[in-house]
């Protein structure tokens, strides 16, 4: 007897019925015939071999969900969504076809996935780079969204699914999502590209199910309800889009929404220990990019289909004596001990644990991983004897936001009220005014930097080593500078003033609780407006 969690997704593609699959989060979803022609394809089973999470279920064993669940039930809140507002709001004249071509960007939006979830992202942007240096024509940037749009044209190919190309470039714009100045597809309304991908408010049905979904696997507690958000109006802007808003009355569940986010990356997306196993999955990664041809892969399906979490165990049964051409031995025997290390949990340990660099005080221009290269030649620079051990840490950073960086995110949501009912009016959107209570925080961006030391036996080497090199940047003229409250950075601060920092003391030894501020080290990081408009922030 099959298991109530357990799709049973056989279907003849001539059968004009849909399926009703069986879900621990949203419990039993219908789907049309059209919607389960492209859950029988290849590249939609494909997600079955894709953890949610990557390699956080070694850290949380219940994580073990899958992007085919999860892009299951975003179709299906997406449907849901639209099947209510074609009910309700008759004016809109949403048609049929309507609803299929969002349920199916709700389906297919995760298509582009690689293993291990989101650092596989890392690992084309560092082989992209490095192609790139050796004269090799690659895209400039990628994102798993390339990938999705790529595989859709194959899933509704192989699926046999009656598409127009109109429609499905209409598809692969909801999937990306489109800002909101930009052209759309077949000139359809803002609020359709809002449901899968909302790129104004951050509030989608993608958002929805993975927030429910990881915290009821990974055990985590959250405190929002999605059944009054899966219910906006569609109303019409200044500039005369129609787009979705919310009644006033959801302020306090839409802010929990947006909090439901930042704590699960507090405590599951960025844990300090699944951050080093996927710095070490990225490792084994970076060393297989030959063997596994992630250049041509990104731009071919038939090599992109087998790129799932599995080629961990393709690399794991490789014999090192016959080991591929493409694939050195020294490579592969590199590559086999991590993975080695991995499952013996012999992992990379942290060093410098969670330093918070409010990013609404302080932003980094570059992406990442040029800033983590910046920012370890800042600390080699500033301590010489760290050379020796260049290729035994690593420098991470991390964010956590609210969803919209250092915006406040429910300054960007549109409230309609009854009082705007009857006025000219159609929609609100909140000011400091109006969102003067004590539940919003000082600051809604977050950027953690950590140090990973690669082998235990030299972290006690490496980590005061690390310390001193930023107490030396500390002391350098120009290289950190203090920000003094309540008035903009002076070239001399006066000792007499309090001074707050915010990159707090290394050392063991003193309790000062003093933090410092990171800026001209990194040419690419910058003040972004006088501090006397920034909230006050205590020193901890």
């Amino acid at each position: 007897m099959d298991s109530p969690y357990t799709p049973r997704l056989a279907v003849n593609n001539d059968n004009k019925k849909g399926k009703i699959i069986n879900d621990p989060v949203h419990g039993h979803m219908e789907f049309e015939s059209e919607v389960v022609k492209a859950i029988d394809t290849v590249y939609f089973q494909r997600l079955r071999e894709l953890k949610q999470l990557g390699s956080a279920d070694w850290v949380f064993p219940g994580a073990v969900h899958t992007r085919f669940i999860h892009s299951l039930g975003v179709s299906y809140l997406a449907s849901s969504m639209m099947r209510r507002l074609q009910t309700k709001q008759p004016e809109l004249r949403i048609q049929d076809r309507d609803v299929l071509l969002v349920s199916l960007a709700g389906l297919c939006h995760d298509l582009g996935h690689g293993p291990f979830s989101h650092g596989f992202e890392r690992v084309v942007q560092i082989v992209l780079e490095e192609e790139r240096k050796k004269g090799t024509d690659v895209p400039p940037a990628w994102h798993h969204e390339h990938a999705s749009e790529m595989l859709f044209e194959q899933v509704v190919k192989e699926g046999g699914l009656d598409l127009k190309q109109e429609e499905i470039q209409l598809v692969k714009a909801m999937i990306r999502g489109v800002k909101k100045k930009e052209p759309r597809p077949m000139g359809k309304p803002l609020y359709l590209f809002q449901i899968v991908a909302n790129k104004q408010t951050g509030m989608d049905v993608d958002k929805y199910d993975y927030l429910l979904r990881d915290a009821m696997f990974c055990g985590a507690k959250i405190a929002f309800d999605i059944t009054r958000l899966l219910r906006p109006q569609v109303r019409e802007d200044t500039d005369g889009d129609l787009i979705l808003s919310y009644y006033i009355k959801e302020e306090w569940m839409i802010h929990q929404l947006f909090r439901s986010r930042f704590d699960l990356h507090h405590q599951v997306y960025g844990h300090s220990v699944v951050v080093a196993l996927q710095l070490m999955i990225e490792e084994v990664l970076i060393l297989a990019k030959d063997w596994l041809r992630i250049t041509e892969a990104i731009k071919c399906p038939k090599l992109y289909l087998y790129l799932t979490d599995h080629v961990i165990h393709r690399i794991e049964c490789l014999k090192p004596e016959n080991a591929p051409v493409e694939f050195p031995t020294d490579d592969l025997k590199k590559a086999q001990e991590l993975i080695r290390r991995i499952k013996q949990r012999d992992l990379y340990t942290s060093i410098l644990h969670d330093v918070n660099l409010p990013v609404d005080l302080i932003r980094v221009k570059e992406d990442r991983l040029h800033a983590e290269k910046k920012l370890k030649s800042d600390l080699i620079r500033a301590k010489p004897e760290l050379e020796q051990f260049s290729g035994k840490f690593i420098v991470a950073f991390g964010d956590r936001d609210f969803t919209c960086k250092s915006a406040n995110p429910l300054k960007l949501v549109p409230f309609y009220t009854d009082k705007l009912n009857k006025s000219s009016e159609n929609i609100k959107y909140l000011t400091d005014r109006d969102l003067k209570h004590s539940s919003q925080p000082a600051h809604f961006w977050e950027r953690i930097i950590r140090v990973y030391c690669k082998e235990k036996s030299l972290s006690s080497t490496i980590a005061p080593l690390v310390e001193e090199a930023f107490n030396s940047l500390n002391d350098q003229a120009g290289a950190l500078s203090p920000v003094v409250r309540n008035s903009k950075v002076p070239e001399s601060p006066n000792p007499s003033q309090e001074q707050v920092y915010l990159f707090p003391s290394l050392s063991q030894g003193t309790t000062t609780g003093k933090r410092t501020l990171f800026n001209a080290t990194l040419p690419d990081i910058v003040d972004d407006e006088p501090l006397m408009k920034r909230p006050r922030m205590a020193a901890p």
